[in-house]
């Protein structure tokens, strides 16, 4: 009885870690392990800026950009044309999606995602200091958040940490994806 338990604890904790340890995804989208034709398959080819001049940016190989009803979605691939955004040339193929960034477009608190915060580590949401944001990483699983005034401000998607050697220098700073900027 005892060697039975035993084995279902070792399956059980197999299972418990294996869990914790992957990625975390977007609608079946995963950085370093999806590409833009994945993307494409799933969304669409990115499309342009609204003509209105409501939203402005341009497409380029190095992001796609959409708009879908429950927020805007900006997605980072690797791509020889930009280094500066990756050291992952030569390492990843052309096209990989490196990061996800996801806007909701409606208020939701940090609570509506249901996350374990025991896995989250919580800091400062911008730069400058103290203007109200905070952001939460969990490094594990490569998935942060901003929140502010306790909404979600942005999700992000990076790569898991068993993952993330392959782009070190584009991951080194986990922080740096989820704080927000601003300028004065």
């Amino acid at each position: 009885m005892r060697l039975i338990l035993s084995a279902l604890y070792v399956i059980w904790l197999i299972f418990f870690l294996h869990d914790q340890t992957h990625a975390k995804e977007w609608r079946g989208i995963i950085p370093l392990h999806s590409t833009r034709a994945d993307v494409e398959k799933l969304l669409g080819p990115p499309p342009p800026p609204p003509s209105d001049g409501s939203w402005i940016y341009s497409l380029h190989a190095g992001r796609s950009i959409y708009s879908l009803d429950e927020s805007e979605v900006y997605i980072v691939y690797a791509n020889s044309q930009i280094p500066e955004w990756n050291d992952c040339n030569g390492r990843v193929p052309e096209g990989t999606v490196l990061s996800i960034a996801l806007t909701p477009k409606k208020q939701m608190p940090l609570t509506a995602l249901k996350l374990d915060h025991k896995r989250l580590q919580r800091f400062d949401g911008s730069k400058p200091r103290n203007i109200e944001y905070k952001g939460y990483l969990d490094r594990e699983s490569g998935l942060g958040i901003r929140t502010y005034k306790g909404m979600v401000d942005e999700i992000i998607y990076l790569a898991a940490a068993k993952d993330r050697h392959v782009c070190s220098g584009y991951y080194k700073n986990l922080k740096d994806f989820i704080r927000i900027q601003w300028a004065y």
